[in-house]
């Protein structure tokens, strides 16, 4: 291990002085050349390309994949009918619930040939998943993150920051620099435990090109500057992901972090990515993900978002419901190839308030750090600025007298140790009106908002 370690630390020195695509690895310099291409292709070529990707995977699935073979069987479709989107349309959703109760089916049998990554949802939408998707289409992910960088005017080795959930070591470093990517590293759970100047401090002095973010913690530090009289910090570009930006949280950014504003909007089962000018409208990246809108509503335009990925052979996920409402804008003008979509519901972290300020509430992180996997869905409601109420639907493994008292002692501990927690146990977790998933709920940080900043 020592050994293994030290090699890499050699090889990671040596790459710093080659091309950081050289790093990435071939898959990724012949991706991100593809992209940097596909861009200008039109509006046919894009579509064709993706069909042909299409059917490519639905063969794939038919031949390779328990689920889809027996799917494709009882519904009488073969793969080889399928001539258009019209045609791809036939085949059945796949919901979130489908997804976890067929994990092994939904499995490629030459599965281990493309080298499977485990990830696990992050719940924003509605259940917690674990899933696995190849090595390839990892590589793909993050040569179409690179374009987007690229696009916005941030470039390999530019400086820039990343704002992550890295681990709740309160010993690990507060910032790490990251020479491969001349990047600076920040835990959010320093965020939380109150490292605030020292971060703010870190971000000013290294003056980055870019920050790549949650937008929850980049609000807590942004409403600690204004509370303390901090000078703004002016960033070119500010990157967010994995989150839905309500209107009180972008006023504090912008005042503290002065800059241009994007957003990646994606999900961790890597069935699509797109990406937008942080106005919850997002172009959809055709290369890498179909995007559909099912169930419309009267409207027409409104529904369920569909997606495919294009490149996870190891588990496809075709026709997923990940769990967001949007709106189909279509083609927005005769110069784009891509298609638009309007994020309406189903993606959003609120952050918590405490006497201290505001705090994010990293349960599901740190639940799966300590490989506590035994509830189905989870909502923390903040009732009093040292109250919440943690609603579980729990698995079929947990047991009660034995499980109870971790799933506390994990809760507080996630949540900084700041609140009281009542627990209930639950059938289910109820959708708002609007058809979204709240994780957390918390009235009390959003009067925090309006009460300081308007």
């Amino acid at each position: 291990m020592i050994l293994a370690k030290l090699k890499k630390k050699i090889r990671d020195r040596i790459y710093c002085y080659l091309p950081l695509p050289d790093y990435y690895g071939r898959d990724f310099k012949r991706i991100y050349s593809f992209l940097q291409q596909s861009c200008h292709w039109s509006r046919e070529q894009i579509q064709a390309y993706k069909l042909e990707k299409i059917r490519a995977l639905l063969l794939h699935a038919q031949a390779n994949v328990p689920y889809y073979r027996d799917l494709f069987k009882s519904i009488g479709l073969d793969m080889r009918d399928i001539k258009s989107l019209e045609d791809f349309s036939q085949i059945p959703i796949l919901s979130k619930e489908t997804l976890q109760n067929n994990i092994e089916q939904l499995q490629a049998s030459n599965f281990k040939s493309y080298k499977p990554l485990r990830t696990q949802t992050s719940g924003t939408t509605s259940q917690m998943t674990v899933l696995y998707r190849s090595r390839y289409q990892e590589t793909f992910r993050k040569a179409v993150v690179w374009r987007f960088h690229s696009q916005h005017g941030h470039n390999f080795r530019d400086r820039w920051v990343v704002i992550a959930c890295r681990n709740f070591d309160p010993k690990s470093p507060v910032c790490e620099y990251n020479h491969l990517e001349n990047c600076l590293l920040i835990n959010t759970y320093h965020i939380i435990r109150g490292c605030r100047d020292e971060i703010l401090d870190a971000i000013r002095d290294f003056q980055p090109t870019m920050i790549w973010t949650h937008p929850s913690p980049l609000a807590i530090l942004a409403e600690y500057a204004l509370s303390k009289g901090i000078q703004p910090i002016r960033v070119p570009v500010v990157a967010t992901f994995a989150e839905k930006i309500y209107p009180h949280v972008r006023k504090v950014l912008q005042e503290v972090f002065p800059g241009k504003y994007v957003d990646y909007f994606a999900n961790r089962e890597n069935s699509f990515a797109s990406w937008g000018n942080s106005d919850d409208r997002f172009y959809e990246i055709s290369e890498y993900c179909h995007m559909e809108v099912a169930r419309r509503w009267p409207d027409g335009v409104t529904g369920d978002l569909i997606t495919t990925s294009l490149h996870n052979y190891a588990v496809p996920l075709i026709r997923y419901d990940p769990g967001d409402i949007v709106k189909w804008c279509g083609y927005q003008n005769s110069n784009t190839p891509y298609p638009m979509i309007e994020l309406l519901g189903g993606r959003g972290k609120d952050v918590l308030v405490t006497h201290d300020g505001l705090t994010v509430p990293y349960f599901l992180a740190y639940i799966d750090a300590k490989n506590f996997n035994k509830l189905r869905k989870y909502q923390i409601e903040q009732v009093a600025l040292d109250e919440v109420i943690l609603r579980v639907v729990p698995k079929d493994n947990y047991i009660r007298q034995q499980d109870e008292p971790l799933l506390l002692e994990y809760a507080s501990e996630s949540l900084g140790n700041k609140f009281r927690i009542r627990l209930e146990y639950v059938d289910d977790i109820p959708l708002t009106d609007g058809g979204k998933y709240r994780p957390v709920v918390s009235k009390l940080a959003v009067e925090y908002f309006d009460r300081k900043h308007n």
